[in-house]
């Protein structure tokens, strides 16, 4: 897995790509832990380059997701595509986060 930041106003976009699973996905959640306890409350996770996420990276989305929202903060998915847009409607990760098409759409969301 590899990990591109860059911010946009009050938001860190995070591009995720390769894979997101049981071996990647503690490199993440930490780096997701970071920016929260830094004072983050917008994180962005784009997914356009994700090839394949596991059930190990949809609980660190779901516990990063929920970590905000307490915070008062939003945690922003998009750019889902493939296999990894599949994974998300068929664990109803779709109906319960903040997803979009593009990055553009969901910082309109901010």
């Amino acid at each position: 897995m590899k990990i591109l930041e860059n911010k946009k106003s009050k938001t860190i976009i995070l591009n995720i790509s390769e894979r997101l699973d049981y071996l990647s996905s503690p490199s993440l959640e930490k780096r997701l832990n970071e920016l929260i306890e830094s004072g983050e409350r917008n994180l962005l996770v784009n997914f356009s380059n994700l090839e394949y996420i596991s059930s190990a990276g949809l609980k660190v989305i779901l516990k990063t997701s929920r970590e905000l929202k307490a915070n008062q903060g939003k945690l922003l998915i998009c750019c889902l595509n493939g296999m990894v847009k599949k994974v998300f409607e068929v664990s109803g990760f779709n109906a319960i986060l903040s997803i979009y098409e593009n990055e553009k759409e969901a910082l309109m969301d901010i």
